[in-house]
């Protein structure tokens, strides 16, 4: 995430909080914007729609991090995207986010944390000095 916050409106409970930012453009292009999200229910799973930026609709890149042992926080591992990350033969896991179509709801499952990347979002405060 950038420098550079944006105004977030939610109309779901206080379980679930999200905030969104202009995109570092040198990793993700200028106008992107990257949308973090933290469900803090431990039993509800929330549905999420991004709406008012003229890209929104673009395809976008999620990163979901979770328990990896489902429900308990106190867990010494952790799940990228319903994946355990460990490592394989010595080397990192593959850390990729998982594609979406821009106009598909985002679920955030219960306990869940992460972000969402907008590579083509072209909001116009992004691209400002």
């Amino acid at each position: 995430m950038g420098q550079k916050f944006l105004e977030v409106k939610t109309n779901v409970s206080d379980d679930f909080r999200a905030y969104a930012a202009c995109s570092n453009p040198q990793a993700a292009g200028p106008g992107s914007v990257t949308v973090a999200f933290l469900n803090i229910n431990n039993s509800t799973s929330y549905n999420v729609t991004i709406s008012g930026l003229s890209g929104s609709q673009a395809d976008r890149e999620e990163f979901h991090l979770s328990s990896g042992d489902d429900g308990n926080l106190h867990s010494g591992s952790i799940k990228l995207n319903d994946k355990l990350l460990q490592l394989e033969n010595g080397k990192l896991p593959d850390l990729s986010g998982v594609h979406q179509a821009g106009e598909s709801t985002i679920t955030v499952k219960p306990l869940t944390y992460g972000y969402v990347l907008l590579k083509n979002a072209n909001a116009s405060v992004c691209t400002k000095k």
